[in-house]
């Protein structure tokens, strides 16, 4: 029952968050925040339902078998080291996505605070590199 409180606590959040939307007056926000509920209500139900097929006693072999390889995996420094390679990549492409979209919407003439947003995220999350590269540098 303990690995399965997260769950129930989410999807009793998503349950409050649908029935709070029932006392909002603006339908744009009635909508944000029931769908908001209800996504996160299915989203954790299902994520309980395939914790509970996998922990099923017919299944504990293959289910001990599944935890014993993610172990496996995460502990492997090939893996981890090829984790931190997409990571980087990744941040990479998204530094440039958010580059050539600020700049896109500047030719496209936008509104002022859209582009302004775009490129705040883009510093944001250069400076945020920075910090987590310097982070990890002191502790390793």
């Amino acid at each position: 029952m303990k690995e399965k409180l997260p769950f129930l606590i989410y999807m009793a959040v998503g349950a409050v968050l649908m029935a709070v939307s029932l006392a909002i007056r603006s339908d744009y926000y009635r909508n944000l925040v029931f769908w908001m509920g209800f996504g996160t209500l299915v989203a954790e139900g299902v994520h309980l339902a395939r914790q509970m097929w996998w922990q099923a006693p017919s299944r504990q072999a293959a289910y001990q078998a599944k935890r014993r390889q993610d172990h496996i995996d995460a502990v492997d420094e090939r893996k981890q080291m090829l984790r931190m390679r997409a990571g980087w990549l990744c941040n990479a492409v998204m530094f440039f996505v958010l580059l050539f979209l600020g700049l896109l919407l500047a030719l496209l003439q936008a509104q002022a605070w859209v582009i302004a947003m775009v490129f705040a995220l883009l510093v944001f999350q250069y400076i945020l590199g920075i910090l987590i590269y310097r982070n990890f540098e002191k502790k390793l």
